[in-house]
């Protein structure tokens, strides 16, 4: 039997081309020929004019990234104002320190700081732990 190992030379070496290709670069400045390669294959997949691809490192950077366009936004178009964000209760976004703060989870709320000037919760939709009314 061959030790393990062996069995992910292929991927190691493929990791390894990729760091090559890859240095890092920040999303909002830089790219990079493969991510462009990727994007330009993904805007073609997306349906309309859904043709803009950026990349994050994961689901709560792209909450937040999100969060921070459309304030961003706002604040491009001079209304600052709108910053309010609508998030469900029990809903969970993200561990990031924007995504966390329109995560609606009690246990996730407890323990730590999040902005709270910039969320408004709708109710829980389970029909069987809505609040009266």
């Amino acid at each position: 039997m061959q030790p393990n190992w062996i069995w992910r030379k292929e991927m190691a070496d493929a990791i390894a081309d990729q760091v090559v290709k890859l240095p890092f670069t920040s999303p909002f400045t830089n790219s990079t020929q493969p991510s462009s390669v990727l994007s330009k294959k993904i805007a073609d997949m997306a349906p309309g004019d859904l043709n803009n691809v950026f990349f994050t490192t994961g689901g709560s950077t792209a909450v937040d990234t999100a969060l921070r366009t459309m304030q961003y936004f706002n604040n491009r178009r001079g209304q600052p104002e709108k910053k309010i964000i609508i998030a469900r209760e029990k809903g969970y976004h993200g561990s990031t320190y924007l995504a966390h703060s329109v995560t609606g989870k009690e246990r996730d709320k407890s323990h730590f700081d999040f902005a709270t000037n910039l969320v408004h919760f709708l109710p829980d939709v389970n029909p069987y732990i809505r609040p009266d009314g």
